[in-house]
């Protein structure tokens, strides 16, 4: 890495940063943001909740995006490399969906083998909804 951090210290570095920005633009700016990462650290969810402990009036929505290994492993393949620290790769959706348990249950999983209109449609429904946890 740039700064010759490990990849492990370079990737919590980065998560601090991302915080800190999410605390800023929900809390200061009184905006939105967006927080797009695999989520499979529980120390994610657990420091945007701490996060939303500090803010009123502010819903977490959860997406996750799920798409079969073949599926994966090809998108990686294919994709302009972008260096990553993710080491799960299970054999089947449900074995995929146990990594991600912790997220909150009325998280909006979906299926993305499917045309990415389709998939942001249904993004933008749960989005607009008013519940959430």
């Amino acid at each position: 890495m740039k700064h010759g951090l490990d990849d492990e210290h370079a990737g919590k570095a980065a998560y601090e940063l991302s915080f800190a920005q999410i605390r800023t633009f929900l809390i200061q700016q009184q905006i939105s943001a967006i927080l797009d990462c695999a989520a499979l650290h529980h120390f994610i969810l657990d420091e945007v909740m701490e996060i939303l402990d500090g803010t009123d009036r502010v819903l977490l929505k959860v997406i996750l995006c799920v798409a079969d290994r073949d599926l994966r492993n090809n998108r990686l393949r294919t994709r302009r490399y972008q260096p990553t620290s993710i080491r799960v790769d299970p054999a089947t959706i449900p074995d995929y969906l146990r990594y991600f348990e912790h997220l909150p249950e009325n998280k909006l999983i979906i299926q993305t083998n499917v045309p990415l209109l389709e998939c942001i449609v249904k993004a933008r429904e749960y989005i607009v909804l008013e519940k959430s946890v």
